[in-house]
């Protein structure tokens, strides 16, 4: 409601969706959300059709294979000067911290078949690998997952 010229289309699981769409309805957002229902791996994001695009939480259940075709697709989404944004987990670049991290990553092995965490170097040479520029990682904010900036 702050930003009333913002448009957001959720994708997720219809599941999902249904819980976003309560949240929508108290926030009395109704008029800014549009929302697309499926698997984000087979879905089609569009090209060049948006200012951000938000992997919140999700590269880390997907792999390597996977999260990197997100990365794509996502990227191919934005328009230029839009801004990939992408909420993950992240270990230390030796993969040996901070302890959040490492659980999390245990937790990857057990229940997924392709599950890990990355550093931020490996998103940074994801991003890059698909033309997106100024990677940035803010994790100065009072959250233990840092947030991975990059811009078409």
């Amino acid at each position: 409601k702050q930003y009333p010229e913002a448009n957001v289309i959720a994708l997720d699981f219809p599941g999902v969706l249904s819980v976003t769409r309560q949240y929508v309805q108290q926030l009395d957002a109704e008029a800014q959300y549009d929302y697309l229902s499926g698997d984000l791996n087979t879905l089609s994001f569009g090209k060049n059709c948006y200012d951000l695009v938000i992997l919140g939480h999700i590269c880390h259940s997907e792999g390597e294979r996977r999260a990197r075709k997100l990365i794509k697709k996502s990227a191919q989404a934005l328009r230029d000067g839009g801004t990939l944004l992408i909420a993950e987990v992240l270990p230390n670049e030796d993969l040996s911290s901070p302890l959040l991290a490492m659980l999390f990553s245990l937790n990857m092995l057990v229940f997924t078949s392709e599950g890990d965490v990355f550093p931020a170097s490996q998103y940074q040479k994801w991003m890059a690998e698909v033309g997106l520029k100024e990677f940035e990682v803010l994790d100065k904010i009072p959250s233990p997952f840092p947030l991975l900036l990059a811009t078409k």
